[in-house]
């Protein structure tokens, strides 16, 4: 919270370049097993997000500086409470028949949970590369290249590495039929040296992933 304040307190400051948008979002349920175990007993929850952002530049141009959060607080105290604070900078450029537009961003992010769980606390950097093109007024082709850094204190063996990407088209139609194909593509890779001797492997241990889509939409009304 101390960090939300501080953003707060620079809005002023922040706003005499470029206005400053915020929101915030309260929300509450409840889980027979929090754990995922059958002897635990239930528990209610309360979940809290929010963010402040400000925009430097004009529209086709423009420079995003923003800061969010989110935090969880669990009943009978069950140990899943956990505060995840994020700050990141995004640069957007579009053409002015907005049929083009290119994007990138960069967050440095970090996690607290409580008491048992504190040694899954972790910091992480965030960035990708994105774009989109309009074909006409009726086909859309976007996508986009992303690389995720995750470090944890005390268990290194679950720090990685995980680059990955997704294309996708799509095309629409006067009678209200949408229709779209995308792909996937990512991989992880644990990069602490320990890794390979608490799992196991000869080597530092990797993950891949292919994912493929079709998907067709129509409007009845």
């Amino acid at each position: 919270m101390s960090v939300l304040l501080l953003i707060l307190i620079a809005a002023p400051v922040l706003g005499a370049a470029g206005s400053i948008k915020g929101s915030l979002t309260v929300g509450t349920g409840y889980l027979d097993h929090p754990l995922g175990r059958q002897d635990e007993p239930s528990a209610g929850y309360l979940s809290q997000a929010w963010n402040v952002s400000t925009l430097f530049g004009e529209n086709l141009d423009a420079l995003k500086l923003g800061y969010e959060g989110s935090a969880s607080q669990f009943s009978k105290e069950t140990p899943l409470g956990s505060m995840r604070h994020g700050i990141g900078v995004e640069w957007f450029r579009n053409s002015e028949d907005r049929l083009r537009g290119l994007s990138a961003g960069l967050q440095f992010a970090f996690r607290d949970y409580e008491s048992y769980y504190e040694i899954y606390n972790y910091s992480e950097a965030y960035s990708y590369l994105a774009f989109k093109r309009y074909f006409g007024q009726k086909t859309v082709l976007r996508g986009y290249v992303a690389y995720k850094i995750r470090g944890y204190d005390e268990l290194p063996e679950e720090s990685f590495m995980e680059p990955y990407g997704k294309l996708e088209v799509q095309r629409f139609s006067d009678s209200r039929t949408t229709l779209g194909a995308s792909a996937r593509l990512g991989a992880k890779y644990f990069n602490d040296s320990v890794a390979s001797r608490v799992w196991g492997t000869p080597d530092l241990p990797s993950t891949s992933q292919f994912a493929a889509r079709l998907n067709i939409a129509q409007g009845l009304s």
